[in-house]
């Protein structure tokens, strides 16, 4: 199965990369993570802190949208959020591998989604 291509090393939140997969398109898109904070762990240098806290890198999402054409099918069909991005001597990687994991659980999702559509569709044809 295709992959996402990588993001870049310097991402910013709404960054999209997306792929062809099972008749559909798939769009990973990075989002705000307000919730976590390198305080809620103890795996965090204070220089780490520091820099999170300058701005220097932050915690995002994983966002994976699910679409038919240009048709929205699923806005969140999977998603990972806690990550780190633009952390320090970081490439990204985890951003695009995160998405690749998640691809599964969105093309299920769209499937579900294009299932009902089909269904509803077929009722009021009827």
């Amino acid at each position: 199965m295709e992959k996402f291509k990588p993001f870049d090393r310097f991402v910013c939140v709404e960054d999209t990369r997306e792929i062809q997969a099972n008749g559909f398109r798939i769009v990973a898109t990075v989002q705000s993570d307000r919730d976590s904070r390198p305080t809620d762990s103890e795996c965090y240098s204070a220089e780490q802190v520091e820099a999170w806290f300058a701005g220097d890198w932050d915690f995002v999402g994983i966002v994976l949208s699910v679409y038919v054409d240009d048709f929205l099918l699923v806005k969140n069909a999977a998603s990972l959020w806690g990550i780190e991005a633009n952390f320090p001597d970081s490439d990204n990687g985890y951003l695009s591998e995160a998405a690749d994991e998640l691809l599964d659980k969105a093309i299920e999702e769209g499937k579900i989604a294009a299932r009902k559509l089909a269904e509803s569709l077929a009722k009021t044809a009827a």
